[in-house]
């Protein structure tokens, strides 16, 4: 249980991080440490407009591509369904376990989804993960109905 508190907790950390510019001020407040140069693959920073990598120990910076630029927060409402729905398992309010039936709000929603329909019932654990890996904003309505 206390595992996947840790892991939701830490994607919703990085994804507010990442999204909000917040590693950027820390990156520009904390002195650099900087890693010698390495001939690494730049997969990422061909396609991100903006990234920034630090190692958690040295603070080291690791890689850097326009890390000051800004962006808008991204799905803030499902990293804090996720939190609650977290919060609720720690508890014991919910167990991963616990089948969730989709309403048909639910599965009208739009935007990124996994095409829930209405009726279907899944645990609660499978809705948390598309929420997690597939950004669903179907799963995320599904879920914050089963906690509310």
């Amino acid at each position: 249980m206390g595992k996947v508190v840790v892991i939701i907790f830490s994607i919703i950390t990085l994804l507010t991080i990442s999204s909000t510019g917040t590693i950027a001020e820390a990156a520009k407040n904390r002195p650099k440490k900087r890693v010698p140069e390495q001939k690494t693959s730049t997969a990422l920073g061909d396609k991100a407009d903006s990234a920034i990598l630090i190692e958690a120990s040295t603070g080291a910076v690791l890689y850097e591509k326009d890390p000051d630029k800004q962006w808008p927060p991204a799905s803030m409402t499902k990293m804090m369904t996720m939190l609650i729905a977290a919060e609720k398992l720690s508890s014991g309010a919910i167990k991963k376990t616990d089948m969730v039936k989709v309403s048909s709000y639910a599965s009208s929603m739009g935007g990124s989804q996994v095409w829930l329909k209405a009726g279907e019932e899944f645990t609660f654990e499978e809705l948390m993960r598309t929420v997690v890996v597939g950004s669903a904003n179907d799963s995320s309505v599904a879920i914050a109905e089963a906690i509310s």
